[in-house]
């Protein structure tokens, strides 16, 4: 089924672990969240995907949110969402970026007992939720967020992974 967005997803390998099945996996997550959430237009939007390291995301981890730890996904919404109903039709509106870390990735992946490329569609999902708006940073806001990713979550025929990540989290 085509995706009801239009929308460019521009996906850069920064590091050699990534590979191209990751970055259509990481497309095909975002492509479905954001048929899901965001508000109706037939502006063209535009994604920017960093498919990076532990190194690189530790440092913009600590520029941008003053944390000196590598993370496994970092969300920079453009803020132009607000705009959405205003934008010229000619150009692409930039929802934002998503930062992904491969070596956090793959050993929350393994800690958690999931799949790989599940893991990263849950973190591309929920990074793609943050470029719409969402945080987690209340109680509500967590749950409404959790709901959200969970519906996209299966539409992916994805499991719903907050349950092995509890289990687990003292590996974590």
């Amino acid at each position: 089924m085509p995706p009801k967005t239009k929308t460019d997803i521009d996906v850069e390998l920064r590091s050699r672990r990534w590979n191209p099945d990751d970055a259509k996996a990481v497309r095909q997550a975002i492509l479905a969240t954001l048929d899901e959430y965001l508000p109706k237009t037939d502006l063209r939007i535009n994604v920017s995907v960093s498919l990076n390291n532990d190194q690189n995301i530790k440092e913009l981890n600590f520029q941008w949110r003053d944390k000196d730890a590598a993370t496994n996904v970092l969300s920079f919404p453009s803020g132009e969402l607000d705009n959405i109903h205003k934008w010229p039709t000619k150009q692409p509106l930039p929802l934002g970026d998503i930062i992904l870390a491969h070596e956090t990735c793959l050993r929350e992946s393994e800690n958690f007992g999931i799949k790989f490329h599940d893991h990263i569609m849950f973190l591309a999902v929920h990074g793609t939720l943050h470029l719409l708006g969402y945080d987690h940073e209340t109680d509500a806001d967590h749950q409404k967020m959790i709901k959200a990713e969970l519906k996209i979550l299966s539409q992916l025929k994805l499991a719903n992974p907050y349950p092995l990540m509890q289990n687990n989290s003292d590996n974590a």
